[in-house]
């Protein structure tokens, strides 16, 4: 949203401390093909019922990744009913946005990253504009069943919880953003939200 050094800074330390997480975890022994693995990430979209009627999924970068490696589900309710296609589009807002993080994780030049982290952090944003103040709340986690339109919960899988809160928690940050007169801290601790999903996401931990 700002070209300012501050937001510079803010996305160089963040990038930092996400290199550096990636750094640790790449020190798991690589696969003979050493592939970078994916894994795929789900949110569901619901019927004006709270019925999930389908799937918004996207792929994303992972460093560990256990059999089955997905498909995983955060379950995210709104306060209050948005159509359909409202929806649909600030989570592919938010999908984007996440993508971009596990893009930059992975990128080798530090430059590029942190343009990608610049544009994951207006996807964000656009996500929490499109949201128009509607509160979103984490509802159920798990292994999304995408033929049954289930989440089928896993002890396992207690780490996307944590995930889950952390996109939860960035979401209300960005939404802050817009309408608080200093966006700028509202936007770091957003990102860093964001962030430590993504890195929950990248080592299943």
């Amino acid at each position: 949203m700002t070209t300012t050094e501050g937001r510079k800074r803010r996305m160089r330390a963040l990038l930092t401390v996400m290199l550096g997480l990636l750094a640790a975890l790449v020190a798991v022994p690589a696969t003979p093909a050493h592939a970078t693995p994916s894994g795929m990430l789900c949110f569901p979209i619901h019927d004006d019922k709270g019925d999930i009627v389908e799937w918004h999924c996207i792929e994303i970068p992972v460093v560990i990744c256990p059999p089955p490696c997905g498909p995983w589900a955060i379950e995210l309710y709104e306060d209050i009913v948005l159509p359909r296609d409202v929806e649909i589009d600030y989570l592919d807002q938010l999908g984007g946005g996440l993508e971009l993080v596990g893009a930059a994780t992975f990128e080798r030049d530090p430059a590029v990253a942190e343009r990608l982290l610049d544009r994951a952090e207006d996807l964000f944003v656009a996500s929490a504009a499109v949201l128009r103040g509607a509160k979103v709340q984490v509802g159920d986690v798990g292994f999304a069943d995408l033929a049954g339109n289930q989440i089928r919960s896993d002890p396992s899988l207690d780490w996307l919880e944590v995930a889950g809160t952390d996109v939860g928690n960035g979401i209300w940050d960005m939404q802050a953003a817009l309408i608080e007169p200093r966006p700028d801290p509202w936007l770091e601790a957003g990102m860093e939200e964001f962030g430590s999903a993504y890195q929950h996401l990248a080592s299943g931990a």
